[in-house]
């Protein structure tokens, strides 16, 4: 017995009489053979055309495609999983969320694509989730160096530094850390694990000239933090840290120190300006630490720090007067004593100080500097001394870039703006990110309606000197100008 059976392909219908007892392969061989192969031709271009996006970088028309082909097989759950993925890289995470709770329903999920949830909760701005789902990759080993990236930088911001350095070393143990990753990972071993942390800064002096410039000096730091006491090693490192404004870490530091030795008081005073700078309680902290150090000039020069900070100059100059009767030849002492009195308007005293830094420095070039810095910046005797000994330092050094800017802020005080933009472009291209020739370039800029300009540079100081004075002005510049 047979059957006639209508099968549809080409120009007319064709019938084929069948054995209904032979094999139903039969049909299935004459159907592929004859009915849908055009469809499958379409459905081969849709996924190669889904797929020649994806490289390309469409990933919405690799979406369109996807979904097109998931409509002519939805029984094929890796065109949804290719969806998905399209769609976490086109940046539709609502589509993204949707597709992939659908796939997580119909087969269990593969480790990359569990990645994809961190991806999708960031992009929809549930960080909590996204953290939990990058750490639920890190454990599973899926997770990608920008996944490791970015869990850093939130533990960085959380202050878990543990967990910070996990993921600096992992991205270490992957050698796909950058050299500021590194620098920041030495940075958190030589809190524990000074060992390591050599290792990794040998790593970091491997880069040649991408290397942070204070390199040379943390491996004798490090060297102290194996060798000597451990009060006095984590003391230098916490020294350290303040001379490249790491607050934080040198905080961490000098608690560690403190708490091997409670009385070390040059410790306690150091730690009190480093509060200060993390806008936390000082002043006690600081006096105890000359309490505990009377004969130490560090410890009351760092009570003339808070002192100063807190805006009382005539406090500040008992302290630094004392540093300096206990280190008489200091010519940073001087140079402080001189700040009270230029913060009180007092300027005759402030210049004795500032000569008197000279004199004990040995007419060196740095504090005939700061007397040249002083003179112009304040606007005193500019004519007859500032200009003069600006112009003397840059013919002695032409490749000072601080001789040039105080020169051409001096010109530009004076009202003679050619020479004032020449000398301060001179500085600038002499050093890119000093930040007083950044700030006075601003000015200049500003002085001639150059706004935009002017706010680029402005920027650029803050970036430079986010706790010094020419940050601090440029911020207010910026407060002022910009909407």
């Amino acid at each position: 017995m047979g059957v006639l059976v209508a099968v549809s392909g080409g120009d007319k219908p064709r019938f084929l009489l069948l054995d209904v007892a032979g094999r139903l392969l039969a049909i299935s061989v004459v159907l592929i053979g004859l009915g849908i192969t055009a469809e499958d031709r379409l459905l081969q271009t849709t996924v190669d055309a889904g797929e020649a996006a994806f490289e390309s970088g469409d990933y919405p028309a690799a979406v369109d495609a996807y979904r097109r082909a998931g409509i002519y097989q939805p029984w094929v759950v890796d065109h949804l999983a290719r969806t998905v993925r399209a769609e976490v890289l086109a940046g539709t995470y609502r589509e993204a969320a949707y597709d992939l709770a659908r796939l997580s329903g119909l087969r269990p999920l593969s480790l990359e694509e569990q990645s994809w949830w961190s991806l999708i909760y960031g992009g929809l701005g549930k960080t909590d989730q996204a953290i939990t789902s990058l750490e639920e990759s890190w454990q599973n080993g899926t997770i990608d160096s920008d996944g490791l990236r970015l869990l850093a930088n939130v533990y960085r911001e959380r202050g878990s530094s543990a967990d910070e350095r996990s993921a600096l070393e992992s991205l270490q143990a992957a050698q796909a850390a950058s050299v500021g990753e590194l620098s920041r990972l030495v940075m958190l071993q030589s809190l524990d694990s000074p060992e390591q942390a050599v290792m990794t800064l040998g790593q970091i002096a491997s880069q040649g000239s991408d290397q942070p410039v204070w390199v040379n000096d943390l491996f004798p730091v490090l060297d102290a933090r194996m060798t000597d006491p451990p009060e006095y090693g984590y003391f230098r490192l916490g020294f350290f840290f303040v001379s490249i404004g790491q607050w934080e870490l040198a905080e961490t530091a000098l608690e560690k120190a403190l708490a091997y030795n409670p009385g070390y008081g040059e410790a306690c005073a150091v730690l009190a300006l480093v509060r200060a700078r993390l806008r936390k309680p000082a002043l006690g902290a600081a006096q105890q630490g000359v309490a505990l150090a009377p004969d130490s000039s560090l410890a009351h020069f760092m009570l003339g720090r808070i002192w100063k900070e807190q805006g009382d100059p005539q406090s500040a100059r008992r302290s630094f007067e004392q540093a300096a009767a206990l280190d008489p030849q200091n010519p940073a002492l001087s140079v402080e004593i001189a700040s009270t009195y230029r913060l009180e308007g007092r300027l005759p005293e402030a210049e004795h100080w500032m000569e008197t830094a000279v004199e004990q420095s040995n007419d060196a070039y740095e504090f005939r500097l700061l007397l040249a810095q002083f003179y112009i910046d304040e606007e005193y005797l500019l004519d007859e001394k500032g200009i003069v000994l600006a112009q003397a330092l840059v013919d002695e050094n032409p490749g000072s870039a601080g001789a040039h800017a105080a020169l051409g802020w001096g010109h530009f005080l004076l009202g003679e703006f050619d020479t004032a933009f020449s000398e301060m472009d001179t500085a600038l291209d002499l050093n890119p990110d000093l930040p007083r020739a950044n700030a006075h370039k601003a000015v200049l800029l500003e002085s001639q309606n150059r706004m935009d300009e002017a706010v680029a540079y402005y920027s650029r100081a803050v970036e430079l000197d986010p706790d010094g004075y020419f940050g601090a002005f440029s911020r207010r510049a910026l407060e002022r100008i910009v909407p």
